[in-house]
């Protein structure tokens, strides 16, 4: 598994280089971008697989596996998004967060070692966990379309546009891909939530509860947004706010 992870951290890291030395050369080429988005998904894939088989459940039981799983759902949003949401350099940020969680996973200790295998499976509890931190993906990238948008938007108000914001979409663009990408992220936490519901969480009520919780802010967040006229620079903000804070959420949980 480890052997995975590190392929995937060293791809992700190559990706990053790429992208930042090729802005400044143009433009970063889509499809290799794609490409290494890909093999990087693929090899958090075969390390998730095989952290499963240790378990024999979902592996969600620690903080590394927590890490790794986001590092999952973003490179995977970002897959079958980022050229959707006419958002593809978001791969500029998207790589470097992704390394950074695989870095934090290779941290000893977080990974507990020889874990005990669950005897009992819930379908629906796997579903409540595997969808509510694939909903993070969701998140994840909004919170990084953010960062974009408010450097942008930063640069733009200086009246000092460089060489980065010059190549970043119009800020028109950003904003309309966050608000997107959240309501992605909400539709499949909705769906975990549920999930949660069906099942009996015993033990993993406070996790739907903490789900829940995030979930409300989320669709807060959103309603002030597109009903009550949040200013964009603010919804970037709290955008990212929320994120940072959901990640701690779970890590204590």
């Amino acid at each position: 598994m480890t052997l995975w992870i590190i392929i995937a951290l060293l791809v992700s890291l190559g990706s990053t280089y790429y992208g930042w030395a090729s802005l400044r050369r143009g433009m970063p080429n889509k499809v290799v971008t794609f490409v290494l988005g890909i093999v990087t998904c693929l090899a958090i894939t075969m390390a998730l697989a095989a952290r499963g088989e240790v378990r024999g459940a979902c592996p969600l039981m620690d903080v590394g596996e927590l890490f790794l799983f986001i590092a999952w759902s973003l490179s995977l949003f970002f897959v079958l998004t980022g050229g959707t949401y006419r958002v593809s350099l978001l791969g500029l940020f998207t790589s470097p967060t992704i390394a950074l969680f695989l870095g934090i996973v290779l941290v000893p200790g977080l990974l507990t070692e020889n874990p005990p295998k669950a005897q009992v499976l819930d379908p629906w509890k796997e579903s409540h966990a595997a969808t509510s931190i694939l909903a993070f993906g969701g998140l994840g990238l909004g919170a990084l379309a953010s960062l974009m948008f408010l450097i942008l938007d930063k640069r733009l108000k200086l009246g000092a546009p460089d060489w980065i914001s010059m190549k970043l979409p119009p800020v028109n663009t950003l904003i309309s891909s966050v608000s997107r990408l959240l309501t992605g992220g909400v539709v499949i936490l909705t769906i975990g939530i549920i999930a949660g519901i069906i099942s009996s969480l015993e033990s993993g009520l406070v996790h739907l509860v903490a789900a829940g919780a995030v979930w409300v802010a989320y669709c807060v967040l959103l309603i002030w947004y597109k009903w009550k006229g949040m200013p964009p620079r603010s919804f970037a903000l709290w955008t990212m706010g929320l994120f940072i804070i959901s990640c701690v959420i779970f890590m204590f949980i």
